[in-house]
Order: C-alpha cells, then structure tokens, then sequence
C-alpha cells in the first residue's frame, strides 16, 4: 500500500507534470504490490516525452507505467515525472514522496534429513499470523516454523505445502498468502526397514552385482532416471524412453541405493535396489 506526502513540482514554460497512482490487486501477487501511475500533465503536445524515475535505479519513458514493488522496496520511495515538450522547450516535473508498506509476505521452507525423520524450517518474508504445515501423508500441523515429522520406514516421496496467512484485520486492505511446496524424497537408512516403495516401478535382478533392469507400467515417456545414495548424493543419471531400461551398475560399491523417475508432467516415483 502507498500513502503520498512531499510533493515537489518544478517547470519552465507553460506546461505543468503531474500523475496520480492506483494499487491493483487483481495483478499482484506474493511479495508483488503492483501500481499504475497515470500521466495527468498539462500542457502537453504531439512533441511530448515522459521521464519516469519510480524508485532507486526504476525507470521508464511509458506515458502511463506500472511497476511492480518487492519487499526490499518497503520504506520511503521517491516518484518523479518529467515531461518535455520538444516542440516549445517546456520543461516540467513533479514528484511525490511515497511510503511502500509490503503488506504482503514471502515465505520457503528448508528441511534437514535424518533417515526418515525430517525437520523443516520455515524462511518468512513479513509478519505471518498462521503456520499451516501438510506433510502429503494424511498429515499437518499448526502454528510453529520449525517442525519434525517422521515419515513411515520407505522409500517414497511426497509433496508437501507450507502455507502462511495474514491476519483477517490486515486481509480487509491486502488478502495475502504465501504457499510453498516441494516433492520430498525419503530414504530411509536401515537396511531391515527398506521395502519397495512403489508396485508401479521394479528393478531386477535385487540384489545385483553388474547390472539392473528398470520396468515401469505407469510413467509417460521420455523420463529422467536418477540414481542416488543413501546419503542422497546422485551417482549417477540417465534417460528412458521405453518401459524397460537396463543400468551398469559395475562401478557402483556395494550398498543401498535409490532410483527416481521424473517426467515433465511431474510424474514422481521412487523405488530401491541392492548392489552387491
């Protein structure tokens, strides 16, 4: 939101600047305040160009601009219009001394592993008033930024949300919300505890010592094959384009590790096998 004080005006000629603004909350978004300002001058001509300086280092020559405000812009923002009348020389300007209030918030969320028990922490950009956390197993909790939450002994991803919310009192003048979500991948680290996580995606021989076969009957083609450690660190990552691929696996020390097929409809499956 803005609120306008300091006005300045200068001019040489018959000519005089001036603009008004309008806040338009049907375009802006998270972290986004999105204003028009619209050239309300005097005095101008065919021959007439516009110089806008809307904050430090935001410029435009448009006649009517809009610019987008981020929350780095909050505090006091001076705006200036400039108008030149190349045909008769007048010269004029007006600025006006705004204050931007982000009364929209920003949030993320990280997360740290330890088996299948993950901690998830949450970045917030802004005052929130509520928390709401969806773990994508039937689960949530409320009201905290840094939460634990222990995910059943498999291999298996899910897609969690972290939503934010303002206050109803600050939604009167700005209904805002932050949602982030990420597709989480847990590897569990015990041996006795590994199943197969997903009957739509098997690899064989298991356990293997030179090489495996991946077939799966439900992902669309071409996927991305990615193979990773129990630590989580990619070993190694191809492409498949049919419903079986084989993998060398020779160079790999024995041990668990983990297979991803992703696809560009967001398709996520997720699956183990054994080297020996």
């Amino acid at each position: 939101m803005l609120s306008g004080f300091n006005k300045i005006s200068a001019q040489a000629g018959n000519c005089h600047a001036y603009f008004t603004y309008s806040y338009q909350p049907g375009l802006s978004q998270p972290e986004q305040d999105i204003y028009l300002f619209s050239d309300s001058s005097t005095g101008e001509d065919s021959s007439t160009k516009w110089e806008w300086s809307l904050g430090p280092g935001d410029f435009s020559a448009e006649q009517n601009p809009s610019f987008t405000y981020e929350p780095d812009d909050s505090g006091f923002e001076q705006v200036c219009l400039t108008i030149h009348n190349t045909g008769n020389g007048c010269t004029s300007t007006w600025c006006d001394t705004i204050r931007v209030d982000n009364l929209c918030i920003g949030a993320r969320y990280s997360y740290t592993m330890q088996g299948n028990a993950i901690t998830f922490i949450a970045a917030i950009c802004g005052q929130a008033d509520s928390i709401n956390w969806n773990f994508g197993d039937g689960t949530s909790a409320t009201g905290t930024d840094t939460v634990v939450h222990t995910y059943p002994a498999t291999v298996d991803s899910y897609y969690v949300c972290m939503k934010v919310y303002l206050s109803s009192e600050c939604q009167l003048f700005y209904p805002c919300k932050a949602i982030d979500c990420q597709t989480l991948y847990v590897y569990p680290t015990s041996v006795n505890t590994i199943t197969q996580a997903n009957e739509h995606v098997k690899v064989f021989p298991d356990p293997a010592s030179s090489r495996i076969t991946i077939n799966t009957d439900v992902v669309d083609f071409p996927a991305q094959i990615r193979i990773t450690d129990v630590a989580g660190n990619t070993i190694l990552q191809s492409s498949m384009d049919n419903a079986m691929q084989q993998i060398l696996i020779n160079d790999l020390q024995a041990g668990i590790y983990f297979i991803q097929l992703t696809n560009g409809q967001k398709q996520n499956l997720v699956t183990r096998f054994v080297k020996q």
